[in-house]
């Protein structure tokens, strides 16, 4: 283990939870006294900016212009814990709202702060619950709220693939006829990997498609939909992974 990696971490860690502290206290206090979540929000982004300045990681995105009003449902692999403030980050003036395991928000203050924020828990071990979770989210997708959704359903222990997509995020799409930001992140998982707390800095791609509308699709063509975003997402990633830096 290098010393340089070593202090990196230690660094990260005391930042995070520092911040995370902070920034989670403020939510819930501020929750108390005001319901303008913009307040909030602002809180949340920049727990994500300093998240990911402490990890020393340099982000490189190339973004499509999106229409600032409209509401988006960003559909992105996922590959790290960092994909989250990563993403906050980089679609900060969406706002998007993101699936989070039900045990997260049990979590002291983070858990709270989390629920404060508008984020949304899901079952994972209740298929009954979790379909209320998902009607949920698709009401409030309706309503004009942005997700954040990783459709592998968790992160990849390989930074060099994608995971099979899960069905409940094109349930999501085809019933809140909100457009898709298809998202290809690459490079978390190598600043800090699955089943690893050591954080190893280095340059992160985002790259984002031109939104797509699937009003057409019924329920029934889940599947297909699913498919055919993986193959486009599958298809950008493995050029991503090619670009010189």
């Amino acid at each position: 283990m290098k010393v340089k990696t070593l202090f990196r971490t230690a660094f990260f860690m005391v930042v995070f939870i520092l911040i995370t502290f902070i920034i989670s206290s403020s939510v819930i206090i501020v929750g108390k006294f005001t319901k303008k979540d913009r307040i909030v929000r602002l809180l949340e982004l920049i727990w994500a900016k300093v998240t990911v300045w402490a990890s020393g990681m340099k982000i490189i995105k190339k973004i499509p212009p999106l229409e600032e009003g409209q509401n988006y449902i960003f559909l992105s692999n996922h590959q790290s814990y960092l994909d989250i403030p990563v993403l906050l980050t980089v679609f900060s003036k969406f706002f998007p709202r993101f699936f989070a395991k039900r045990e997260l928000f049990n979590i002291f203050l983070f858990g709270p702060g989390m629920k404060r924020c508008g984020h949304f828990p899901v079952d994972r071990e209740n298929k009954r619950q979790g379909l209320r979770d998902l009607q949920n989210m698709i009401e409030k997708v309706k309503k004009g709220e942005s997700a954040l959704v990783f459709p592998e359903g968790t992160r990849s222990p390989d930074p060099e693939k994608m995971l099979d997509f899960q069905i409940g995020a094109f349930i999501l799409i085809i019933k809140s006829k909100v457009p898709v930001v298809p998202v290809i992140i690459y490079g978390t998982g190598k600043v800090l990997p699955k089943n690893s707390f050591w954080v190893r800095p280095q340059t992160v791609k985002v790259v984002a498609l031109p939104p797509m509308k699937f009003d057409d699709y019924s329920i029934k063509e889940r599947e297909k939909l699913r498919d055919y975003l993986k193959k486009i997402m599958e298809d950008k990633f493995l050029e991503i992974k090619e670009w010189e830096i």
